[in-house]
C-alpha cells in the first residue's frame, strides 16, 4: 500500500550541524511489488513525454514546410464552382493582388482573356478523364502584369473521398516564355511571326473541331508598296509597314490574332467569328487604312481576302481560300475586300492537276489521290450550298 510521504526532519533531527536531503519526493513504496509499478508508471509517463516531443517537432517542420510552400509555391484552392477560397503568399506577390481582391472570385480572373473562357471546362473534363490537367497558361495580374505558368489541376477530397474543390499549382516560365516569344515574332512589327501564325492556325483548327466553334481569316496586302521602297527607301518602308500594323492593332479585338506573314503582306485570325460579321471586320480595316495619313508617303490602300473556316477543312485549304481571295481583290482594282470561296479553290486544285496530267509525256495514269478527294470536297461542298 502507498502511504502519504511525511517530513521525517523533527525538533529532534534539526538541530545544529545536521541536515537532511529527501531521497524520493512522492509516495512510498512499501515492498517490492508497488516499487516496480511505479518504475513502469514513471517509465510509460518519460515515452509519452518523449514521444509529445517528436510530435512538437514534427508539427514545427511541417509549419516551416508550409510556410515555405505558401511563399514559394504559386498556388490556389478553389470550390467546385471554381470561386477561389484561398491563395498562396507567392500568388499574391507574382500576380499583384492583394488577398481581398481574388478571394471569392472565379479562378478566371487569374487568366488571361485572350485565352477565352472555355479553357476551364475543357481543364475539368481533362480532370474527369484522367485525374489532373497540366498545361502552360499565360495569367493576368493587377496592373494589368503578364506572366506564364506551368500549371497543374487537381481536384480535392473530403474526408468522405466526395470532391470538394481543386487546387492549382504553378511554376513561374516567364523568362522561358519571353524568349520563345522573341523567337516567334517579328522583330520590326512587333506582331506575330510566320512560324507563330502557324501554330495559332492549328490551335484554332483544334478548338474548331473540338468545340464546333467558327473563325475566320483575313489576308491583307499594302497596294504597291514596292512603290514606297522604289521612290522613298526601305526606311521608309519599314516605318510604313511599322504604322501599319498599328492601325492593325487598334482596329483588331484583344481575342484577334494578328501576324505579317511576309513582305508587305499581313494575317488577322479572327476567333468566334462568322462570315458576315468577319467582312464587316474587313471592310473597317479597309476604310481606316484608306483614311490614315502615314508619315512621308501620306495615304496607301490595302487589299483583303477573306475566307471562314468550315468543318474538315486543312490549314492549306483555308489559306488557299484567303489567298485566292486576296488575288481577285488585287485583280478588281485593290482598295477592296474579297470573300473567298471554297469551291473555287479546289476547282483550281483540279484544273492545275489536269494541266499537270496534259502536259506530262507519259502514258496516262489514273487520277493522284489528292485530285480524287478535291473532286469529292467540291462535290460535297457544292451539295451543302444547294441545301442551304
Amino acid at each position: 500500500m502507498f502511504r502519504p510521504y511525511s517530513n521525517p526532519i523533527s525538533s529532534r533531527t534539526a538541530g545544529a550541524g545536521n541536515s537532511y536531503r529527501p531521497k524520493f519526493s512522492g509516495p512510498r513504496c512499501t515492498d517490492h511489488g508497488e516499487r516496480t509499478g511505479c518504475h513502469l508508471l514513471l517509465a510509460h509517463c518519460q515515452a509519452a513525454q518523449a514521444n509529445l516531443s517528436n510530435i512538437q517537432r514534427g508539427l514545427i517542420q511541417q509549419q516551416q514546410l508550409l510556410k515555405k510552400f505558401d511563399s514559394q509555391v504559386i498556388a490556389s484552392k478553389t470550390d467546385l464552382d471554381l470561386n477561389i477560397t484561398w491563395v498562396s503568399e507567392a500568388l499574391l506577390k507574382i500576380s499583384g493582388y492583394e488577398a481581398e481582391d481574388l478571394l471569392g472570385q472565379p479562378v478566371s480572373k487569374l487568366l488571361d482573356p485572350h485565352l477565352g473562357y472555355e479553357l476551364y471546362p475543357e481543364i475539368l473534363t481533362t480532370i474527369d478523364k484522367c485525374g489532373s490537367w497540366r498545361g502552360t497558361v499565360r495569367h493576368v495580374g493587377k496592373g494589368p502584369n503578364y506572366y506564364w505558368v506551368e500549371a497543374l489541376v487537381e481536384p480535392l477530397l473530403d474526408y468522405q473521398g466526395e470532391r470538394c474543390g481543386y487546387i492549382q499549382i504553378r511554376q513561374d516560365i516567364t523568362h522561358q516564355k519571353r524568349l520563345e516569344e522573341l523567337w516567334m515574332t517579328d522583330h520590326l512589327t512587333g506582331l506575330h511571326n510566320r512560324q507563330s501564325v502557324d501554330q495559332l492556325w492549328e490551335r484554332e483548327i483544334l478548338r474548331s473541331t473540338r468545340y464546333g466553334d467558327i473563325f475566320s481569316v483575313l489576308l491583307i496586302d499594302i497596294d504597291l508598296f514596292k512603290r514606297v521602297n522604289d521612290e522613298h527607301g526601305h526606311l521608309v518602308g519599314d516605318e510604313i509597314l511599322f504604322q501599319f500594323a498599328q492601325l492593325l492593332k487598334q482596329v483588331s479585338r484583344d481575342t484577334d490574332h494578328i501576324g505579317r506573314w511576309g513582305g508587305e503582306e499581313f494575317i488577322v485570325l479572327i476567333p468566334n467569328t462568322n462570315l458576315s460579321s468577319a467582312v464587316l471586320m474587313a471592310e473597317k480595316l479597309r476604310e481606316t487604312i484608306e483614311q490614315f495619313k502615314f508619315s512621308t508617303v501620306g495615304s496607301l490602300t490595302a487589299s483583303i481576302g477573306l475566307a471562314t473556316y468550315r468543318h474538315g477543312m486543312s490549314q492549306e485549304e483555308l489559306f488557299g481560300v484567303a489567298d485566292r481571295a486576296l488575288y481577285q481583290a488585287k485583280a478588281r482594282g485593290r482598295n477592296r475586300v474579297e470573300v473567298g470561296d471554297i469551291r473555287d479553290h479546289l476547282a483550281e486544285s483540279i484544273r492545275l492537276d489536269s494541266d499537270k496530267d496534259s502536259n506530262s509525256n507519259r502514258e496516262k495514269k489514273p487520277e493522284s489521290p489528292t485530285s480524287q478527294t478535291a473532286q469529292l470536297t467540291l462535290e460535297n461542298s457544292n451539295a451543302q450550298l444547294n441545301q442551304q
